[in-house]
């Protein structure tokens, strides 16, 4: 957010369009450190320089008394105006900096889509009760030859915000926004010959929003034979935010094998959430089993070996952050037992009506003899999915995937897993989905 103050207005000598040195203050003004301004505040500028002018906001620094320049608006098509050594430059309020009194248009989502419609409103939020996770933020009827600023105020909860491709951030890059945090993103376009909405985000602000989801910490797996162990390294995790567990963090072994019996933990402490089997000509057993990390978190998850040689093993670890210690699980875990199909399709689930965020997975593993083969989601609503396979005389698919969701009695019915070869008869598979309760 830019700093305003009272009555600040400054000659400067400086030539060309780089950073202003400056001088004294002009007759009847103060200058910007008698006004409040300090070292290292961002303060919204205006210069006039005989006939020509430019808008935009700076860094004020006290060492050198300088200011530097990001142009909003000027007189030269809106780029920096060449300074001739006699201008003055005081700090103002934009457009964008002052409130229309209009009432905010509350944007409500289309999937994971929120759409704001310019034509309709410059103010756009999210309502409180909800807080944005993984979404893309869209933009309609930008105005084609009139200028416009608006305002997007909306709660951070986690995952992957995509912006518009018509939107400039300030130094190129889209802002990191912080879990749990309230912001306002600002866009601004000024005449028909611009071709992207200049854009800055405001924030972190307390936060006031919904559910936050948990946070996925990152997943890493392993392949074995059905008679010896398979063992997860847990400190080269990939896809979340870290490489290895944390203290508190919970980690959910999903483990599948071509034998009716059921996968065996071997390291301590894991609770089974679900397991199940199926028989037929490929069999199929599913364990998925939790623990939450302690103060010296696990390096390893490990399987013991209750197969045959000729039985393979695939093994997935997904790890999560901020999930109910004492009620991971927010409702009871469905599951399907099915023979005739290696397609596993996690069954239907309803989240608990708890008031907070959530992360229901999909997981599902079958028994094959088609080699290495690996399933993809059959729908489009896993953040992440991933899968793996492993051969021997009898061969293993597994595959998991999550999404954020909200424990507001919402029924899920994910999509059946596709696989990458043909199916038969003589497959089994069994499938899990389940939902961890976050902490707010």
């Amino acid at each position: 957010m830019v700093t305003l103050v009272n009555r600040a207005k400054m000659d400067t000598a400086t030539t060309g369009t780089g950073t202003i040195t400056l001088g004294s203050a002009v007759a009847g003004y103060q200058t910007f450190a008698a006004a409040g301004v300090t070292d290292g505040d961002v303060v919204r500028y205006v210069i006039e320089d005989g006939t020509a002018w430019e808008v935009g906001y700076g860094t004020y620094t006290a060492s050198g008394t300088t200011l530097s320049r990001t142009v909003m608006e000027s007189s030269n098509s809106d780029a920096a105006i060449n300074l001739s050594g006699a201008a003055t430059v005081f700090v103002g309020a934009a457009a964008e900096d002052v409130p229309n009194g209009t009432a905010a248009t509350s944007v409500t989502p289309s999937g994971s889509t929120y759409t704001l419609n310019l034509a309709e409103n410059t103010v756009f939020h999210i309502p409180a009760a909800t807080a944005v996770n993984t979404a893309t933020v869209a933009l309609s009827n930008i105005p084609a030859t009139a200028s416009y600023a608006g305002r997007f105020q909306f709660s951070y909860g986690d995952g992957t915000v995509t912006w518009p491709s018509s939107f400039e951030w300030e130094n190129k890059v889209a802002p990191t926004l912080e879990y749990g945090s309230d912001y306002v993103a600002k866009f601004s376009i000024s005449n028909a010959d611009d071709t992207k909405l200049k854009a800055t985000l405001d924030g972190p602000f307390a936060y006031t929003g919904g559910p936050v989801t948990p946070r996925f910490v990152g997943y890493a797996s392993a392949v074995s034979l059905g008679n010896g162990t398979t063992t997860i390294s847990l400190t080269a995790l990939t896809g979340g935010i870290a490489s290895a567990p944390s203290e508190g963090d919970i980690v959910i072994v999903c483990a599948h094998h071509t034998s009716t019996t059921i996968p065996e933990m071997s390291t301590s402490g894991y609770t089974t959430a679900a397991s199940g089997s199926a028989n037929d000509t490929e069999d199929s057993g599913l364990l998925v089993a939790y623990k939450f990390m302690g103060g010296t978190p696990d390096t390893t998850a490990v399987l013991s070996g209750n197969t045959i040689s000729g039985d393979a093993r695939t093994a997935i670890a997904f790890v999560f952050r901020d999930v109910d210690a004492t009620t991971p699980l927010d409702v009871t875990p469905t599951v399907s037992q099915v023979i005739n199909t290696v397609l596993a399709d996690p069954p239907s689930i309803t989240t608990g009506t708890g008031g907070k965020g959530a992360i229901l997975m999909g997981i599902g593993g079958g028994g094959h003899s088609n080699g290495f083969r690996t399933y993809s989601q059959g729908g489009s609503e896993y953040t992440t999915f991933f899968s793996l396979g492993h051969n021997s005389t009898n061969d293993s698919t597994l595959g998991v995937g999550y999404a954020g969701v909200a424990s507001d009695g919402t029924t899920y019915n994910p999509s059946a897993f596709t696989f990458s070869a043909a199916d038969s008869v003589n497959y089994s598979n069994v499938a899990v989905s389940l939902v961890l309760r976050g902490t707010a």
